[in-house]
């Protein structure tokens, strides 16, 4: 299926299935994250990657906003899906954002819980901290990779995997490869 979206692009990449908050001082971009939340529309948000716009994104709901002192929005949203960005409009009549036509990948999330028992150990053994509200074995890869992977392109990198135990692979080797970075903030089993 094919749609047209507003697009926000954004420097941070954002995985689906997650509360973010966005945090812009851009006019346009303002503009469409306080129509999509007064519309209660969807929008895209795209990634900005060496100088250049992501193919891949989020679809995402603007849930609240709210305006500071200095003209720049925070804005709470609800990521729901991974989003193929196909075309650029760069105008959109009487808007001062961008649109683009999208598909929506298949994204595959069957899990498999012995790589999440697997990562549990490894960051035990690494005795990283445990803080975490929902139990391991409940989350998802993409929840897992926001508390763990902190670069922008490794991040894109899982999110072109399309399928949850490959994801889940791709964490686990990178806990392997990386020793479980020191500023990683942890999980727990209850």
């Amino acid at each position: 299926m094919t749609n047209f979206v507003p697009i926000l692009i954004h420097e941070n990449v954002i995985f689906p299935l997650l509360h973010s908050e966005l945090v812009v001082s851009n006019a346009s971009q303002i503009e469409l994250l306080e129509y999509s939340h007064s519309q209660n529309k969807p929008f895209g948000i795209g990634f900005y990657l060496n100088k250049q716009v992501s193919d891949l994104g989020v679809l995402a709901h603007c849930t609240a906003i709210k305006k500071n002192e200095n003209n720049m929005a925070i804005a709470q949203v609800q990521t729901s899906q991974i989003i193929h960005i196909l075309e650029r409009v760069h105008q959109i009549p009487n808007k001062s954002y961008s649109g683009a036509i999208v598909s929506y990948p298949f994204n595959k999330f069957t899990t498999n819980k012995n790589i999440l028992i697997e990562i549990l150990s490894f960051l035990l053994r690494e005795k990283q901290p445990i803080i975490q509200k929902k139990p391991i074995l409940d989350m998802n890869a993409y929840e897992l990779a926001s508390k763990i992977i902190l670069k922008n392109e490794e991040k894109y990198e899982l999110l072109t995997i399309t399928n949850e135990v490959q994801r889940l692979e791709y964490i686990r080797r990178y806990l392997q490869k990386t020793k479980a970075a020191k500023n990683f903030k942890g999980f727990s089993l209850s």
